[in-house]
C-alpha cells in the first residue's frame, strides 16, 4: 500500500484545528513552516495543542493564534504592550513581531513529538532556551544564519 499525501491550504487546515480543538481537549499536528527554526522544524516535528482558556499565558509559551486578516501564526509569546496585547515571534525571525490579543490564542503547544521522542515543552531545558534564545538578537542572528549554511549543506550532501 503507498503512502498518499493531501494537501490544504493552510486557512482550511487552521479552521479544521480550531474546530477540532473547540471539543477536544488536546491534538497533533505536524509543523509547517521555518519561523520557528531551529526548535522546531517541518518534516520532522509535530505540536502537541491543548486549548488556551482558562490557562494562564506566560513568556516563552508557543502559542496558536488567529491573527486580524485570518492568517495563523505558532509562535512564541515574548511579552505583551501596555495595553495589554500579547507579543509574538517566531524563533526564526528578528524583527517581526505580532502582535494579538488574548481572543485570538486557540492553543499552547504542550509538548513536541520529534520521531518517536516526546519533548515536554515545560521541562527545565525547554524553559531555558524558551527564556534565553528571544532575548540574545545578535547570537540569534549568527546562530540561523550558521544553522542555515549547515541545512544547505546537509541538504547538498544527501543529494
Amino acid at each position: 500500500m503507498s503512502k498518499q499525501t493531501l494537501y490544504i491550504a493552510n486557512q482550511d487546515f487552521f479552521e479544521q484545528v480550531e474546530q477540532q480543538l473547540a471539543t477536544a481537549s488536546e491534538l497533533l499536528i505536524p509543523i509547517k513552516g521555518t519561523s520557528m527554526h531551529p526548535f522546531l522544524q517541518p518534516q520532522r516535528d509535530k505540536v502537541l495543542l491543548t486549548p488556551a482558556k482558562h490557562v494562564p499565558l506566560h513568556k516563552g509559551m508557543i502559542l496558536l493564534c488567529r491573527l486580524p486578516n485570518r492568517a495563523y501564526v505558532l509562535h512564541r509569546l515574548i511579552g505583551m504592550d501596555g495595553s495589554g496585547a500579547l507579543l509574538l515571534q517566531g524563533d526564526a525571525a528578528l524583527g517581526q513581531v505580532e502582535k494579538v490579543q488574548q481572543q485570538q490564542v486557540i492553543a499552547y503547544v504542550k509538548a513536541v513529538q520529534r520521531g518517536s521522542r516526546w519533548i515536554d515543552v515545560s521541562s527545565l531545558s525547554c524553559r531555558i532556551y524558551a527564556c534565553i534564545w528571544p532575548k540574545q538578537v545578535l547570537l540569534r542572528k549568527f546562530l540561523l544564519k550558521l544553522w542555515r549554511k549547515w541545512q544547505s549543506f546537509h541538504y547538498i550532501c544527501k543529494q
